[in-house]
Parts: structure tokens; sequence; C-alpha cells
């Protein structure tokens, strides 16, 4: 495969950036509320990124989050002005791909739930932590 095809593409300044800006809006979005074992790499011998979690909502929904956030002009100015394609390719409800900065990002849902369940889940999750005993120390 040719190099000359590809424009910056084999800038790591760029790979980190565009990573940084996708976590970036992942957390002011709150995309992956719920969500867990979040893990991310390069992939295509260094061509794209992938970001990964488990229990989650669906890939597309993420995708979809993102591109409302950017959309709304007081929202999550991390991708607004990097998306290269404005659209993102859903590849089933699992796995969505979309460019920012000339980098590809893979976005993949392993073993979703829905984002209504997670969020559901992490809702349920701080009820019973919040619901456990404390010990307290006792006076000798």
């Amino acid at each position: 495969m040719s190099e000359q095809g590809i424009p910056h593409r084999h800038e790591p300044p760029r790979f980190y950036e565009a990573l940084g800006r996708v976590m970036g809006a992942l957390r002011d979005c709150h995309a992956l509320n719920g969500a867990r074992h979040l893990d991310w790499w390069p992939a295509l011998a260094g061509r794209e990124r992938h970001i990964e979690w488990q229990g989650g909502p669906y890939a597309y929904k993420v995708a979809g989050a993102l591109f409302a956030a950017v959309i709304n002009e007081d929202y999550c100015p991390t991708l607004r002005g990097a998306l290269t394609h404005h659209e993102f390719h859903s590849t089933g409800r699992t796995r969505s791909r979309f460019e920012v900065l000339n980098v590809p990002i893979v976005l993949r849902a392993l073993d979703p739930v829905g984002a209504d369940e997670a969020f559901g889940q992490a809702v349920r999750h701080l009820r019973q932590t919040d619901q456990q005993p404390t010990v307290e120390a006792v006076p000798a």
C-alpha cells in the first residue's frame, strides 16, 4: 500500500491530538456513562485509533452523541473544527467509524447493554455504595 494516498497519517502528534480530542469529548458529553473497561490502541499499522469499552451504550449511540454535541454551539468544544468527515459510518450497532484531524477513529462496544440500561446500572451501583454500612472506630 502506498503512503502517498494517505496524507498526514504518520504524524504521531496528530494521532495523539485526535485521540485526546475524542477522549475529551467522550468525557464532556458523558457518552460512555455506565461503561467499564475503557481501552484504546493504534491499529492497521498505526493508521487508525480504536476505542473500546464493555457493558455500556452501543457504538452508534456514542458516535451520535458526539456528533450531536459538536452541533450544539455551547457544548463539547474539543471536537469542533476537528472532524474531517462530518458523518460516521456504522457497521452494525457495536462499531462506528469517523475521522478526526484525518485520523480514522473506530468506536467498538463489547457486550453493549444500551445507554439507558448502562446509566441505570451506574446509578444502582452508586446507590449501593452509598448504602454500604460504614465501620466506625470503637473507642478503647
